[in-house]
């Protein structure tokens, strides 16, 4: 049976702002650069083979147009958990340029470029809420409050985490789960600041957060049996590369015995 369609329902707490900061969008509309630009697949006479480090152009020329194209090394792009990782959920963009001071012993101060939004900047002492050994190595973690918030319908819940595939981030943005339909979500930026000590500008639309929503419900693990192998994992590039591999197998074995009698 189709579950019945869900709704999140976003709202803007200061009409002020309205028209002004960048609202939330489609995370598979909103995409890092670099995933954009790569493609599903690679050729192995340019990159090495998950198969082995060694481009032997005998082995590879031997296989089909066919065979060769279901061959090519998949990126992380055609890895189906990975798309369905990048393209979930809904990206917060920073609502103001935001300005962060990192001190020599670990203290971040942060001020807005936009003096508005500068009272709802708050933080927390790390060893207060965490205490000496969380291995977080900044003293503070900064609390941004948003101009957002997002309820849900029954039984809706949201993920707030950092934005995928941004991996050259100098901050670690905190993650948490809040029931939407009970009460509303402020959205709200926690991160640590773990770049070097400096001065720093974030400017407005940096993604920032994501938001994934999910259905609450109660589950249990249990032994579910064998798997059938031509279930839905042949679909995964890695298998059927390993198919293609496997069905050409004996092109290996009389490449290495023809070369075994060379030697010999």
């Amino acid at each position: 049976m189709t579950p019945s369609k869900k709704n999140l329902y976003l709202h803007l707490r200061d009409d002020r702002f309205r028209g002004v900061i960048p609202p939330p969008a489609v995370a598979s509309r909103d995409l890092p650069k670099w995933w954009k630009e790569i493609d599903y697949t690679v050729d192995p006479e340019k990159h090495p083979h998950r198969f082995g480090n060694v481009y032997d152009p005998k082995f590879w020329g031997a296989f089909s147009k066919k065979d060769a194209a279901e061959i090519k090394q998949p990126t992380v792009k055609g890895c189906p958990a990975i798309q369905d990782w990048m393209t979930s959920g809904f990206i917060i963009r920073l609502w103001s340029d935001v300005l962060v001071v990192k001190s020599e012993d670990g203290e971040v101060k942060v001020n807005h470029g936009d003096p508005a939004y500068d009272e709802h900047i708050s933080g927390f002492s790390v060893p207060m809420m965490f205490g000496e050994d969380s291995g977080i190595k900044s003293k503070s973690l900064v609390k941004l409050s948003s101009p957002w918030a997002i309820t849900g319908d029954p039984g809706v819940s949201v993920i707030y985490e950092p934005v995928p595939g941004y991996f050259d981030r100098p901050w670690l943005t905190f993650s948490g789960i809040v029931p939407v339909d009970q009460y509303p979500l402020d959205i709200k930026w926690i991160f640590e600041w773990q770049g070097p000590p400096g001065d720093y500008l974030i400017p407005a639309g940096t993604p920032i957060m994501r938001v994934l929503p999910i259905l609450r419900t109660n589950f249990s693990l249990e032994s579910g049996g064998e798997i059938d192998p031509s279930s839905e994992r042949s679909r995964c590039p890695y298998f059927m590369l390993r198919k293609a591999v496997v069905e050409k197998w004996d092109f290996i074995s009389k490449l290495t015995s023809s070369k075994l009698k060379d030697e010999n």
